[in-house]
């Protein structure tokens, strides 16, 4: 079998998938072990509301991550043992709820809750003013926009190599007109 590759989000091509499920089921010849699947859906209710998650599991280790919070990975199972941590925030929350200058700059702990959090790109760290920036950089709030900029590109990619590899692939941007083109 050769590698299969899905696209769930692109927005150059306007492509996007609310909800699915691969499985051993939709893909026996993908790996040998019946347990692992990848399901993509959207979460609704509260600060949830709109917010993409992809379930990833081959059998043994689970990774759930948010592409609408620049893919960070916000929790993980292995072989039944939580990975992570318990944060006040109990769910992913959208961007959209998040006031990153809220609080002196502190206002991206409101959506933190994450085992593996991006920080950055044109700023991490603690909030302040950098006085020898882009002017319009200057005012930098706690680690940076990243995490809550969601991926204009994700896709899920199923390779039988080696007894079965699953690859997702997410594109998040950061920049504005006259200042930084960075991309993760």
């Amino acid at each position: 079998m050769k590698s299969t590759t899905v696209l769930f989000t692109d927005v150059s091509s306007q492509t996007w998938i609310e909800e699915t499920l691969f499985n051993a089921e939709t893909h026996s010849d993908f790996s040998r072990d019946p347990g692992w699947f990848i399901q993509k859906q959207q979460l609704h209710g509260g600060t949830s509301e709109g917010v993409d998650l992809i379930t990833v599991n081959n059998g043994a280790l689970s990774l759930s991550i948010v592409p609408t919070r620049g893919m960070g990975v916000w929790k993980g199972d292995f072989q039944g043992t939580p990975l992570g941590w318990e944060s006040p925030v109990k769910s992913p929350v959208n961007p959209a709820y998040v006031n990153l200058s809220e609080r002196g700059g502190l206002g991206w702990l409101s959506g933190f809750n994450e085992l593996i959090c991006r920080c950055g790109l044109i700023s991490n760290g603690p909030p302040g003013r950098d006085p020898s920036g882009n002017p319009l950089e200057s005012d930098l709030t706690l680690h940076g926009r990243i995490a809550n900029t969601p991926a204009h590109f994700v896709s899920v990619t199923l390779d039988p190599e080696d007894g079965g590899w699953i690859r997702i692939k997410g594109r998040v941007g950061e920049g504005m007109l006259f200042g930084s083109q960075l991309l993760l």
